[in-house]
């Protein structure tokens, strides 16, 4: 993307271009791979939800609100590399599963870009990932007295889960 187009204007050779390229790639999947493993190392539980208990509260706090802006994921979950794609299946997975006010009290509507993901995902090396993804997300609701993950009563709407 904005990576390749400044590549491409300044004077690289075609090896440095590439080798560059490269680099960015495995920068971004360490990062989504790191994201998950900061998630699970600090979980939320019932006690701190909110994170103000968290024994290292500012940082967890700090990573936590990265999440706050929808696109973060929107970008990955439909990139072109089925890596990537697969790499934040496995954080949303977790998600799910250590930071449930990620999916019921913030802004990102994770509901719609997971349709949209379920919908076009193309290959098959990702389904594994994708359905435990999307199990693990409806399943995160039921522990919020929320029947469904695409509820649309005016109950729900107030929890901003959908």
């Amino acid at each position: 993307g904005e990576l390749r187009s400044k590549i491409s204007t300044s004077s690289m050779s075609e090896s440095d271009k590439e080798e560059m390229e490269e680099r960015f790639d495995r920068v971004l999947l360490v990062t989504l791979r790191a994201m998950e493993c900061i998630i699970q190392e600090f979980p939320e539980t019932k006690s701190n939800s909110n994170l103000k208990e968290h024994a290292d509260g500012d940082t967890a706090e700090g990573f936590y609100h990265l999440f706050s802006n929808k696109s973060i994921l929107w970008k990955h979950l439909n990139s072109g590399r089925a890596i990537f794609r697969r790499a934040t299946f496995a954080l949303v997975s977790r998600i799910a599963q250590d930071a449930v006010s990620l999916i019921h009290q913030t802004e990102v509507n994770l509901s719609s870009l997971l349709l949209n993901v379920l919908s076009s995902e193309r290959d098959p090396a990702n389904f594994v990932a994708m359905f435990e993804m999307i199990l693990l997300f409806i399943s995160s609701f039921r522990p919020h007295g929320i029947s469904m993950a695409w509820e649309t009563s005016k109950d729900h709407n107030s929890m901003k889960c959908c």
